[in-house]
């Protein structure tokens, strides 16, 4: 029982005040909606879309890029609202 208590205690805090903490720094996105204005869908390490993230929309960009690109995302001050679209992922 105590170390239930603890878990939810340490659970909260990290939720409460370090919630970028669950947040990866960069990602990988698919474009879902092409354009100067995109939309994207975070994807996991194995290029798969990752569905513990919601789709992030209109996200103005510098760039045109086309539905199905891969794109290199990152997060300013750790914060899903705040997406930069670095650049197109072209793998390694």
């Amino acid at each position: 029982m105590l170390k239930a208590i603890i878990q939810k205690e340490i659970k909260d805090t990290m939720n409460n005040k370090y919630p970028h903490a669950a947040i990866p720094q960069t990602v990988l996105a698919k474009v879902t909606k092409g354009g100067d204005v995109i939309n994207l869908k975070i994807l996991d390490e194995f290029e798969n879309i990752d569905n513990n993230f919601a789709e992030i929309p209109e996200i103005k960009t510098n760039t045109l890029y086309e539905y199905g690109d891969i794109v290199v995302i990152t997060f300013l001050y750790g914060k899903l609202e705040m997406p930069i679209v670095i650049r197109k992922w072209e793998g390694c």
